[in-house]
């Protein structure tokens, strides 16, 4: 069986605080003394192996995939450092100092954090544990801005790290010089990290700036497939859901085999406006081993030609009104797809919200649409008969991750016979109503589960 050690309070003095490192050891790691593994560095390390420590109480449980994948021989085994954040997690994971309005300050100190890692973690793991120290056997990744630290570390530190995950990377966070020196530095042959891009297109991302970074790294030398991978998830949001439903991916990619194309499909959000928000051309390209990833270069067409215009990031706008068809070439497949183009896709959908209250329910004037880190973000008020409702503008497209609550954590909904809190997970397409039922609170008298 793998084990997982906690490090309490590892203590770094280039960054003047202590954390917890979590790592975990492969299966064989207690039985065959004298092998060596290659070594993942993760952010955000109480995310990773267990729902107690994690954000929300939802975990990615990497430790297992990783299991999977390496008993059924796709990967190496791998140890894997998880390494916690801090309360200065937007400070040590940025490379610039900003005063964004809705977290105060922060002050850019992902600089120092590369210190803590090339100075003081990295040299205790080498020195504790069975592993393959050379660069070449090292990677880190992390999401969100855990994923844009490792995308700074791997490019600005090529002898520390060659290989890279950037899940979900808030690249809209970076500034425009700092990634601007990263991609048009000169990279010789041998220093260019394997690189992991991805998120989802139903998350307030930056899809135009994360593929405008693949094509920048594919002309600077990166080979698709090879040492660059992208990918933009159908319906991909941003959560731990969603990054540990996709880790198995760049695991392969890193530490195994992502086998042969042999398909291609087209994602687009329909439909695509003259106006208001944009849509992107999604060719995913899948493997044999259950990858897929965005071709970022495939040749698009459309028919008619007049009807609407493709930017070189894929980028789709309506120029007329009328039906449209898109055809992508990629690996020697091809695929299409008929569409609608109309004046104008507003950002945000109007929506009126209808939920249905259990018997059991309190009597009070309003319950709230809650996010994980608000759970009176949004009142609904009480229409009578256990009907509770809203009218509200949501992002269209935009995966949401919300529960019904009577204002606090502690009264949320649970699902009758689920084994967790329920976090539901909506993609609101359009303008109308959304009708939900709520089976049962968490103060119902029932014991209180854990999250998902």
């Amino acid at each position: 069986m793998s084990r997982l050690t906690v490090l309490e309070k590892f203590h770094s003095s280039w960054l003047n605080n202590t954390r917890s490192v979590r790592i975990y050891l492969p299966p064989s790691y207690h039985q065959n003394s004298h092998s060596r593994y290659p070594v993942l560095y993760l952010q955000d390390g109480q995310n990773l192996f267990s729902a107690e420590t994690a954000f929300a109480k939802v975990a990615w449980n990497i430790h297992s995939t990783a299991d999977d994948l390496a008993s059924a021989g796709h990967i190496q085994e791998v140890i894997l450092v998880g390494i916690d954040n801090t309360a200065e997690r937007f400070s040590e994971y940025a490379y610039q100092s900003a005063s964004p309005d809705d977290m105060g300050h922060v002050e850019g100190r992902g600089h120092l954090y590369a210190r803590f890692l090339r100075d003081e973690l990295i040299p205790y793991i080498d020195g504790t544990f069975r592993t393959k120290a050379e660069p070449a056997q090292r990677g880190i990744m992390g999401s969100s801005m855990g994923g844009l630290l490792s995308f700074h570390v791997a490019l600005q530190n090529p002898d520390l790290f060659a290989m890279a995950g950037c899940l979900s990377s808030a690249f809209r966070w970076a500034d425009n010089h700092t990634l601007d020196m990263l991609l048009r530095r000169e990279y010789p042959e041998g220093s260019r990290p394997k690189l992991w891009l991805d998120l989802g297109d139903s998350e307030e991302a930056p899809i135009k700036e994360t593929r405008d970074i693949a094509r920048a790294l594919l002309e600077q030398g990166w080979t698709f497939g090879e040492n660059l991978a992208y990918y933009e998830e159908p319906g991909g949001g941003h959560f731990e859901t969603d990054w540990a439903r996709r880790v198995h991916m760049p695991l392969r990619f890193f530490f195994g085999n992502i086998g042969e194309p042999v398909e291609l499909s087209l994602a687009l959000q329909q439909p695509v406006g003259i106006a208001g928000r944009p849509s992107f051309v999604n060719p995913v390209v899948g493997f044999n081993t259950g990858v897929r990833m965005t071709d970022v270069t495939a040749a698009i067409t459309s028919e008619p030609a007049d009807r609407v215009s493709v930017s070189d990031s894929g980028q789709v706008r309506g120029a007329a009104p009328g039906r449209c068809r898109v055809s992508v070439d990629s690996h020697g497949f091809a695929a299409d797809q008929e569409f609608a183009v109309v004046e104008e896709v507003p950002v945000f959908a109007k929506v009126r919200l209808v939920v249905q209250v259990p018997p059991s329910t309190p009597l009070a004037d309003t319950i709230y649409l809650g996010l994980v880190t608000q759970p009176d973000f949004l009142p609904l008020v009480s229409a009578g008969s256990g009907i509770f409702q809203t009218e509200t503008e949501v992002p269209r497209h935009w995966k949401i991750l919300f529960a019904f609550t009577r204002g606090t954590k502690e009264t949320m909904e649970v699902h009758k016979g689920s084994a967790g809190l329920a976090y539901r997970e909506t993609i609101v397409p359009d303008d109308g109503e959304y009708r939900f039922t709520v089976a049962g609170w968490q103060d119902d008298g029932v014991t209180q589960p854990n999250l998902l």
